[in-house]
């Protein structure tokens, strides 16, 4: 028989060991980051990613909004009622935005603008694993914009949220 303990290593091991394969097939990552809310991330970051994709990167370029408290990506990409495609255990595909550029955002989980996150750093690291374990990042996808309720069932352990509005610690992946 085995134990609890084993069972739930061994999901972290594999969760760890699909975040590590994501991650091997995406040859460039860029992190926007930042202590301090109000300071440009998300302008940056979506001014960052279109232009690559200009530049010749078209369905190459992916944002993840780690941005808990305040996501706005998917507003400035026209991606706002969007959400991402749950396609089985592990396989999630990200909305497409401008010129094909691949978008996960907490924003797609959360039933409206008015309800709130509270997390912690656990709960982020874990949603942020989580998002780069699972998404299908590095595969070119046909272009496909889902409701967002499709992803608000990406997440397996999904706490009550509160959102606070500010921009505060976030963190942006192009």
């Amino acid at each position: 028989m085995v134990s609890e303990q084993g069972v739930v290593r061994e999901e972290v091991e594999e969760e760890w060991q699909r975040l590590k394969q994501n991650m091997s097939k995406i040859k460039h990552k860029i992190a926007i980051m930042s202590g301090k809310g109000g300071v440009g991330k998300s302008t940056v970051t979506v001014n960052l990613a279109m232009a690559f994709a200009m530049q010749g990167y078209v369905d190459r370029v992916g944002i993840l909004d780690a941005d808990f408290h305040g996501p706005s990506i998917p507003k400035m990409l026209s991606l706002k009622g969007y959400g991402f495609q749950v396609l089985g255990p592990g396989v999630i595909i990200p909305a497409i935005g401008p010129l094909g550029i691949k978008v996960v955002s907490m924003d797609f989980l959360l039933p409206s603008d008015e309800t709130p996150v509270i997390w912690r750093g656990p709960l982020k690291m874990r949603a942020i694993k989580q998002f780069l374990a699972d998404i299908t990042w590095g595969a070119r996808l046909p272009p496909h914009r889902s409701p967002a309720r499709d992803g608000r069932r990406a997440l397996e352990r999904r706490p009550t949220h509160t959102r606070h509005g500010r921009h505060d610690h976030s963190d942006h992946t192009v």
